[in-house]
């Protein structure tokens, strides 16, 4: 990583097709940054180097997040999961990724494109009789999502810095 990479929280984009309604159920953040510099992906490419690509010790550090809040992972590797999660849609200019969570909690991480701009967005959702613990688990899980995510977006990146 020769430069460094700024990541910078947006407002939850209102357009789009991450653009929906939104009720008190629900967790959104946005996160953007400038890839002119960096290698052409696609979004899915991006989702995979974020998160596949990352350092052993950040995936077993998201494994283990991502199991203890009951996450229904899936083989890690597969043309249809990012470090299990479940590709839902993949595109030119957008891809997202998925996983519900058997305390009932739904996550979605898109990736958006737009002129050398990439914005990840995150949406959490809570359903179903267990949706209370859900909600009480992602507030204690908030402050480290707002703190990883960029910060491995970033690493990614810097990785795909051209020269």
């Amino acid at each position: 990583m020769d430069r460094p990479v700024h990541v910078q929280r947006i407002a939850f984009p209102d357009r789009g097709p991450s653009a929906r309604p939104l009720d008190r159920r629900s967790y959104t953040a946005a996160f953007q940054v400038d890839t002119s510099g960096a290698a052409r992906r696609s979004p899915e490419q991006w989702l995979r180097s974020t998160f596949e690509d990352a350092p052993r010790r950040w995936r077993w550090f998201l494994l283990v997040g991502w199991t203890a809040l009951t996450c229904r992972l899936q083989p890690r590797r597969s043309p249809t999961r990012v470090l299990g999660w479940q590709v839902a849609s993949a595109a030119d200019d957008r891809a997202e990724i998925v996983v519900h969570a058997w305390v009932g909690l739904t996550s979605r991480l898109a990736v958006t494109i737009d002129e050398g701009t990439l914005t990840l967005s995150s949406i959490v959702d809570f359903t179903g009789p267990t949706a209370r613990v859900a909600r009480v688990l992602w507030a204690l899980t908030v402050p480290l999502h707002e703190r990883v995510l960029p910060h491995l977006l970033a690493q990614a990146v810097g990785r795909a810095a051209t020269p």
